[in-house]
């Protein structure tokens, strides 16, 4: 540093310890004055614990933001279902009177069918605002997630076409989890079409199973409460997204696809179910690098294993 007498200048700098680790240090230089301006002093003091407690401070704050955001649209989201479903159940009871009123064979029989069909289109979206908004009743099991996965899989490969291969795997003994096992199948369909759109010519899906007992540090990373978990993973090979995308994926409302191909809640809606259902999800992702989606699910007392 180059300074002029009583001129103060500081920086960070990272330097190596004995041991071999680095830390995050202020490196402040002053420049005397007077008699002893060819003196400078120096003053360095590790700042790593600070930089790191104010990084964590950034991350609750902005965690806090997206959760009062989160609930505040859930509430609208949980009104707006239920007035349309009253809408919904009053053109579907009609429908249905006016049906009975026709010929079987009639004409008319098949343009009532589909009137039908657009109100019961409508009450899937009301179920999906419902799980998004945490008003929608689970049926909590104990299951063993391993299990569910491997009867998923043949389901779901019909689903995603022969481009897409799909790899699981789980450590052995995973422990037994309360969830709804109808909303969990939800949950990795969802995913696994998300993954799938995310390859266009073809890739690779991993979903992998294991325990974990997560420390503070892991914990926090993975934004819950230190304890024990059974971990489940869905990972792909296809384009990443962007920093800015992975800061609202959880967004209702929020999609990178053309309006006819999504409404924007289904990562709202798997969101909403596993943090109904007492678990956590986060996500990773990198431009060209495939996308991870982490979902925790905390170990139930029940039915365990000697």
């Amino acid at each position: 540093m180059q300074l002029t007498p009583g001129a103060t200048k500081s920086q960070e700098r990272h330097l190596r310890r004995k041991d071999g680790s680095e830390t995050l240090v202020e490196v402040r230089a002053k420049r005397l004055s007077g008699d002893l301006s060819n003196l400078s002093m120096l003053v360095i003091r590790d700042i790593s614990e600070r930089v790191e407690a104010e990084r964590t401070l950034r991350e609750t704050e902005s965690r806090l933001h997206q959760a009062q955001k989160l609930k505040a649209v859930s509430e609208l989201a949980a009104g707006i279902a239920h007035d349309f479903n009253n809408l919904l159940s009053a053109v579907m009871g009609n429908a249905g009177i006016l049906q009975m009123t026709l010929p079987e064979d009639g004409p008319a029989q098949e343009i009532v069918g589909e009137i039908e069909l657009g109100p019961s289109r409508g009450a899937a979206l009301v179920r999906q605002l419902l799980a998004f908004s945490r008003r929608q009743e689970l049926e909590p099991q104990i299951i063993d997630i391993e299990a569910a996965v491997a009867e998923f899989i043949p389901m779901v490969r019909a689903v995603i076409g022969g481009t897409i291969r799909i790899r699981t795997s789980a450590t052995k003994g995973v422990w037994q989890v309360n969830v709804d096992p109808t909303q969990l199948e939800q949950v990795l369909m969802n995913l696994v079409v998300n993954a799938r759109d995310a390859m266009p010519p073809g890739g690779e899906v991993r979903i992998d199973v294991r325990n974990a007992e997560l420390d503070d540090d892991e914990a926090r990373k993975l934004t819950a409460e230190r304890g024990e978990y059974v971990i489940l993973r869905v990972s792909d090979t296809g384009t990443g997204m962007q920093p800015e995308t992975i800061a609202q994926v959880f967004e209702p409302f929020f999609t990178t696809k053309p309006s006819h191909e999504g409404t924007g809640l289904g990562l709202a809606t798997i969101h909403g179910i596993i943090e109904q259902s007492g678990g956590h999800i986060a996500v990773e992702s990198e431009v060209g690098g495939g996308t991870t989606f982490t979902i925790l699910f905390p170990r139930t007392g029940a039915g365990l294993p000697a």
